[in-house]
Order: C-alpha cells, then structure tokens, then sequence
C-alpha cells in the first residue's frame, strides 16, 4: 500500500499527558491526575491523586486512593486462603506511551504466605491500564491466566476479585446502582451480584456444557433468576433491588473522594459482582464468591474482565456528573474509522493487499448460538446451553469452533471486525470483539515466556510439548485423547468444552490478528505468534507427505500472515 500525506511528518500535539518511571514506580500525569504504579509490588493503583480544587498542582492532600499493598488483583482458594498480586509481580512496563493514551502492562502470579498454600502461586495475572491526556479515569483490562510454561493443573479457586480503595476507609459511604442509593454513617457495604442470565431458562442456560448429550440434566449451578443488589451490616444482609440484566454501573463514595465503576459486559459474564464497602474498598469480581459452585480455568486459557475507574473529588466541579458519564460512555466500544475505500486501496486486514469494496456486505457471522441480547438471544438450548456467561462469552461449541453442524472455518467465520471495518455497521463490531477475546483467552492455548521454535525441533519434540490437561489430568497428543484416560470429572461439580489447540483442519489467526490490528492488544499478538508456531510445526515437521489438503493450507497460511505483518526473521525460513 502507498500512504499520502505531507512531506513532513505534523508536529507532536502537546498535551498534559507525561509519563516518568524508576526501579520501584511508574507514574503517569495525565494534567488532572496523577497514577502511580508500583513495579516491585503490583497493586493496581498505589496511589491517585487529583487537583481537586482546579489550582493546576497535585498536592498530598488531594490524595484520594492510597497505597495498599493487599489490594490488586486477589484469588481466594476454597479453604480462606487469599493469593496476592503484589507478593508475585513479575514484572510492570510501559507498553505504549504517546501524546494522548499511555498503555501499562503488569504481569505475575498470585501468591500466598499462608500455611499450605497452592504453590507456586493460584494462577497468573495480566493487567493492562491505559490512561488517557486529561482524564481522571483509567480503562482496566484484567485477565487470570493457567499459561504458565509448568502446568500447575486446574485448581479451584473461591472468589477472583480486583480490589482498590478510594479515601481514607472510614466515615460516610455512599453506593449507588440498579436505580438504588444506599448511604450510611459507618460500616456494612453493598453488593450488586448477577447470579445468572436474566431469562425465564436461567435454570437451564448456565452458560456451560454438562454431561449427558444430547440430553443433559439441567445443572443446578444458578441460585436466582438476574440480579441482585443488596446492602449489608454485620451479619444481616438486605435485599434493595432485583432484575434481569445488570449494567456494570456503580457510584461510589468514601467522604470527599469519589468513583464511578463500569464493568463491560457484566450481565453477559455472569457471574460477576460489583461491590463498595464502609472501608472504601471497590470490588470487581469476575469469579465472585457469590457463586453456589467453586471456579476454575482450564489448562492453558484465561479468564478477562474489562472495566473503567472514574475517579473524582468532591470539591472538583462537575467531578460527579463528569465521571457518570465517562463510565456510561465505556459500556459501548467506538473506533474512529477510515473510508472503506482507503481501506481497499490500503489491503487493510487482507491476505493479498489491495482489494476492491462491495457496496453491499456480508451478513453478520454470528458466531454465539445465542444471537442477540436479552431475551430473545438466551433462549432455551437443550444441547449446548447459551453462549453467556464464564469465559467471555461462552465456550468453543457455542461460538462455532467445534466440528460441528456449524463447523468453525477460516473466513467463512472470523470476518467480523474486518467487515466492521468496511461497513462500521455495530453487530460486526458486537460480534467480531466477542469472539476475538474468546479465541484470545480460550482458544488460543497460549504458554507464557515459551520459546516454540527453538522447544519444537522435530514432531516428536511437539507431540511431548503439546500438552493440555483434561479434568486435571494431563492428556498427551494435539487432536485426540489418550487410550489411558484417567477422568477426575469428579472432582469437579461441571464441566466445560476442551479444544486441544491446534486442529489442524481448522488453523486461524484472523481473530487475534484483526484484534491486534485494531486495538493494539499486546496479549493478542503473543497469541498470534503461538498459532503461527503450531503453523510451522504442521506444514513443516508433520510426518505424513507434503499434499494440497485443507490441513496444510490452513497451517501454512496462519504462519504466511504472522510472518507478513511482523516480519520476524525466524519465520522466514520456514516459509
């Protein structure tokens, strides 16, 4: 492609947006806040600071999150024990850092100290922020992982919740969500807590696949119909609203320092869970301990939740109604898009390069059985239940990965966010961010911190390598199951699909390719590289003859695409 413009590259825009780090922190100054990031003990956010009287400087005194190092991203195993991000920061970088967005990435396992704990830590985190010139929020990707190079197996786990705290814990707290507001003096705290999809089959649609096909028993997984929002003291619990479809907004406030949460697609994840406490702790709970059953991840996935803090001081002008907004506005995803024409003329997202725009595009691959929101979207599925809840939306049956009757093909399904792009319609965009994240978090199959090529000498070096476990039990082989099955389905109380990354008729990085491409997802392009090295090994390293068969074509076209838009020389030789 040939980009038009000036001679000479435009100025650099100036904004209030800098970005300072050393050994133990990252600091961003984004003109009306002040985000510190600790780099030795990862907490979420150390410390925030706002110029809450609008004189230009950020002063102690305008501190409205303080340094915790037992807040972060937190797991709780089945027996009390709490797991810390900050006892296992890996590490914490800058990933991007321009005029108007800077991009922090920290990594690491949740640890404990306590007397027989999980060892070497219940699962692994990522945590993307991304800050923005001139705003007092921060966008937050939080994302468990079971990607570890040494396979820890598929511990259960109690609650999975990412906690910060706004003002100094004590006093007056306020709490406001589904339509309610609570106030009190001091103490208690209030939950908003989606149990289930808010359908009359939310017995039945619990978002996983049990035993028992095509008939399966209805698993009693879902204590209550929707949603809940309760306020609680002591040991009482009251109950101030119910529904079907919580929207992942909340407001809350702890004195004169304020946040508005908003946790995308929270309904659609359950179960999740929103809280605010007397001590000014926010709780976004992706794996809530509301839960009936306890949680787990699958060797080799992930589990995301994406949300926005909005944070705000009372003596800010308009800090309330301004932070409202803000958290409103990141329920929707926007991209700013070029003309469907320049992106022809550019080959954007396209194997060939330049190709010419239909006035008319394709229907939207809807690649959820569950085809739309609400009601009419989750209705009763006898075989594969819906495609809501768990691991971003779903498991690899419901979204068309499985060999199936609506078999998952390269193209055929994975052209949303390319024909978004094309056409800005909003269902490519709905649909094309779903299955991306899924096929991100889920199907990918990625290992943190592995060197493929160098590991993947030969194809018995990867049939060894190539290991996923079933029901916490290692199963050796990329496409079948071991003659020595061992199932452990027992010792858990459900089950979900595996998809032993790769399938080798089905090959395809579309999803995590057009995912990077459009958002920058650094996650997205690690897993990318770990398709493209299934590529090499298959269309290279396979024993049986080089032929014209689905298979080969798939493989060599997953390694063509990787190596084309990142040219790493390593990949060229197999090409």
């Amino acid at each position: 492609y040939k980009l038009i413009g000036p001679k000479a590259p435009p100025p650099r825009p100036k904004t209030t947006l800098k970005v300072t780090q050393d050994d133990r922190f990252i600091r961003v100054n984004t003109g009306p806040a002040l985000f510190e990031i600790s780099r030795k003990r990862f907490n979420l956010l150390d410390k925030v600071i706002l110029d809450a009287n609008g004189d230009g400087n950020l002063a102690d005194d305008e501190t409205v999150v303080h340094s915790e190092p037992l807040l972060g991203s937190v797991v709780e195993d089945p027996n009390g024990r709490k797991y810390y991000s900050s006892a296992g920061t890996h590490k914490v970088r800058v990933i991007e850092a321009g005029p108007v967005m800077v991009k922090v990435l920290a990594q690491g396992v949740h640890v404990s100290d306590a007397e027989g704990a999980f060892k070497p830590g219940l699962y692994g985190y990522e945590v993307s922020m991304t800050f923005w010139a001139g705003k007092t929020f921060v966008d937050v990707e939080a994302i468990l992982t079971n990607n570890s190079a040494k396979p820890i197996g598929e511990p259960h786990l109690e609650d999975w919740s990412i906690l910060t705290r706004i003002g100094a814990g004590r006093g007056k707290w306020g709490f406001e969500a589904a339509g309610k507001r609570v106030r009190a003096e001091a103490g208690g705290g209030a939950l908003l807590y989606q149990d289930s999809v808010g359908t009359e089959h939310w017995r039945t649609n619990t978002g996983i696949k049990v035993a028992g096909w095509p008939k399966p028993p209805a698993p009693e997984l879902a204590t209550f119909r929707g949603y809940k929002l309760w306020q609680s003291a002591g040991d009482k619990r009251v109950e101030l609203a119910s529904g079907d479809f919580a929207d992942g907004l909340a407001l809350c406030t702890a004195g004169p320092a304020g946040c508005a949460v908003s946790a995308r697609n929270f309904w659609q994840q359950f179960p999740s869970a929103l809280g605010f406490s007397a001590d000014g702790v926010i709780r976004v709970s992706p794996f809530p301990r509301e839960y009936k059953e306890v949680h787990w991840i699958e060797d080799g996935t992930a589990k995301a939740q994406e949300f926005r803090l909005c944070f705000f001081a009372d003596g800010a002008r308009d800090g309330r109604e301004q932070a409202l907004a803000a958290a409103k506005r990141f329920q929707k995803r926007v991209f700013a898009l070029p003309s469907p024409a320049h992106c022809g003329q550019a080959g954007a997202l396209s194997d060939l390069g330049p190709y010419m725009v239909h006035a008319k595009t394709a229907q939207a691959a809807k690649t959820l059985l569950a085809g739309q929101d609400g009601a009419a979207g989750a209705v009763a599925r006898r075989k594969y239940g819906n495609g809501y809840g768990w691991q971003v939306f779903g498991m690899t049956w419901t979204e068309r990965a499985g060999v199936s009757g609506t078999n998952y093909e390269p193209l055929g399904s994975s052209h949303n966010l390319w024909s978004h792009l094309l056409s800005g319609r909003d269902d490519f965009l709905k649909w094309g961010m779903r299955v991306s994240r899924h096929f991100r978090d889920v199907r990918a199959y990625h290992v943190e911190a592995r060197d493929n090529l160098a590991l993947w000498t030969d194809w018995n070096s990867y049939t060894r390598s190539c290991v996923i476990e079933h029901y916490s039990r290692l199963v050796r082989g990329p496409t079948s199951r071991s003659k020595r099955k061992v199932w452990d389905i027992y010792n858990h109380p459900y089950q979900r699909h595996r998809w032993p990354l790769p399938n080798m008729q089905h090959l395809n990085v579309d999803e995590v390719y057009d995912l990077y491409c459009l958002t920058g997802d650094d996650r997205a392009l690690r897993c990318m590289r770990t398709i493209a090295d299934h590529g090499v090994v298959l269309s290279t390293l396979h024993p049986r003859p080089r032929r014209a068969r689905r298979m080969t074509g798939w493989c060599l076209r997953t390694l063509g695409r990787y190596y084309e838009l990142t040219g790493d020389k390593r990949y060229k030789p197999y090409l």
